[in-house]
């Protein structure tokens, strides 16, 4: 799940996609490398893989979201962060 943590990077990382109210394809086709061919993001990775590198594509892009985990019953959440040494780490939610 993604949540929105600050609403002013998530409003400036949404009007790069929108155009009038519309979809930019273009910058989509860009994210969408962005995400396939920079940060590595691929059905065939690990899920640790995978959430790793989406977390940082989250941050590199400005996006104002974060992502939490959730457990097999959905009924406990952790944030995924990066720790001082770069590796994406769960802290449980309150």
């Amino acid at each position: 799940m993604m949540v929105i943590d600050d609403a002013v990077k998530f409003g400036a990382f949404a009007s790069n996609v929108m155009a009038g109210g519309q979809l930019d394809q273009a910058m989509i086709d860009a994210y969408s490398d962005i995400y396939n061919n920079i940060f590595q993001i691929k059905p065939q990775n690990s899920v640790s893989i995978n959430e790793n590198n989406f977390v940082k594509y989250l941050e590199s892009n400005n996006t104002g979201l974060k992502v939490l985990k959730g457990d097999e019953t959905f009924s406990n959440w952790a944030l995924l962060s990066k720790s001082s040494n770069g590796n994406i780490v769960p802290q449980n939610c309150p």
